[in-house]
């Protein structure tokens, strides 16, 4: 309510439990650049769980002006597909990705699984590609030798180090790549 400047200050993520502050473990924090003494500030970071509820502090140096009521991070879809149903051994799987809102999607990553594999936490993926865009959008070709013949597969976007799904493909298999005898 008052006009002063506010500059330099920050705005932290923290779960929405955590009442001490003075030991600055935020989720994360964003420096305030601005002279008004009011406004808006957009945060981003791969760096929570979702489904566990955060608040946004306000810090003026070791000062908490403020305390935002608790949110929750939820999953937003990005849509996953494959060019084929079906691939030969040795060709690259073309992957495809798109989320519906306009979110930085960098440093994500493509993962090639067995198609009834549900934990990605274990890390049991037969190939891994590092989404290198911030666009929301985009595909990118895996390659991987080290699959079986016959075995269904399918391609999971993957948050960051969360490991959270974001995205599964339909399932697809490769089949041995036809001689050709002349």
């Amino acid at each position: 309510d008052v006009n002063i400047t506010l500059s330099d200050n920050r705005i932290e993520i923290y779960d929405a439990d955590e009442e001490d502050y003075t030991q600055h473990r935020p989720v994360v924090s964003q420096t305030i650049d601005m002279e008004s003494p009011s406004g808006s500030l957009s945060v981003y970071t791969t760096n929570v769980v979702v489904g566990t509820m955060y608040k946004a502090v306000y810090c003026l140096g070791a000062t908490i002006l403020g305390v935002s009521l608790p949110f929750e991070f939820v999953d937003h879809p990005v849509s996953v597909t494959t060019d084929k149903a079906t691939y030969y051994l040795g060709e690259s799987v073309l992957v495809g990705y798109a989320s519906d809102i306009n979110v930085m999607l960098s440093d994500n990553t493509i993962e090639i699984y067995d198609a009834g594999e549900e934990d990605y936490t274990q890390r049991r993926f037969i190939a891994r590609q590092w989404i290198h865009t911030k666009s929301p959008s985009g595909s990118l070709s895996v390659y991987t030798t080290n699959v079986v013949v016959g075995t269904m597969y399918k391609a999971v976007y993957i948050l960051g180090s969360t490991r959270t799904s974001l995205g599964v493909s339909a399932p697809f298999e490769f089949v041995d790549h036809p001689a050709n005898v002349s």
